[in-house]
């Protein structure tokens, strides 16, 4: 299927079978870096650390696909692990890449809007048979408002505006997912080609009340890291 053709999955680059290395996933930027959550590499001492794989939907269980190497990680300046602010990081890669099409970013300032469908897609966890699944799964949920997410009943203040809340009872976004892309369609030509969120945290996995918390791509200061990030790529 042609949605979220830019997925890539962040695997840890010592173990061989790529199903057993994927941890997070990313958006294909640019043919040279990938978008993901910062809270996905915080933790990563090098890049040698980390692989990426782009152009597979399938991941294999005994083998690899072609892994491209991470020359840099930035995470944003202001990533709070407390609040998870701010949960967008990039990383460069050592070549660049020509197919698949890589990601639009969503427009600076803007802010999704309630009802606004997104389609979240990664390799992590169904809570079904297989829990992991090795085919890319994907996931269609609507946007909630900031106010509801934030009510006494749900998050509680915890959404700020660098984040927006999307899904429904049932469907979302679980671990492993962390990272990848949440999109919005922009034209019938380039299905799900505009990157609007990046999946960040949430309560649970499809609870009732508690939707899918996305970093805001639009978000002033969120779009500003990524253009800064991926300007040049000397720039380690």
């Amino acid at each position: 299927s042609a949605i979220n053709v830019f997925q890539a999955a962040l695997l840890q680059a010592s173990i061989t079978n790529d199903r057993g290395a994927q941890f997070c996933g990313g958006s294909l930027y640019q043919g040279r870096y990938i978008v993901t959550a910062a809270h996905c590499v915080d933790f990563i001492a090098s890049p040698s650390e980390v692989a990426v794989l782009v152009g597979n939907r399938t991941l294999s269980t005994t083998s690899q696909g072609k892994r491209i190497e991470v020359t840099s990680i930035k995470i944003h300046p202001a990533w709070n692990p407390n609040s998870e602010d701010s949960d967008v990081a990039v990383l460069t890669l050592a070549e660049t890449v020509t197919t698949p099409k890589s990601a639009v970013l969503a427009a600076r300032g803007s802010d999704p809007a309630a009802g606004t469908i997104n389609t979240v897609s990664g390799w992590g966890n169904t809570e079904s048979t297989p829990a992991y699944p090795t085919e890319l799964r994907s996931v269609d949920v609507p946007v909630v408002s900031r106010t509801t997410c934030n009510g006494a009943s749900s998050y509680g203040g915890a959404v700020s505006s660098t984040m927006y809340c999307a899904g429904a009872t049932g469907k979302d976004s679980c671990q492993g997912d962390s990272g990848g892309p949440a999109t919005t369609s922009s034209s019938s030509s380039t299905p799900y080609n505009t990157l609007t969120g990046i999946v960040s945290w949430g309560n649970g996995c499809a609870d009732a009340g508690f939707p899918g918390v996305y970093a805001r791509v639009g978000d002033p200061a969120n779009y500003d890291f990524i253009v800064a990030a991926t300007q040049d790529p000397t720039n380690g």
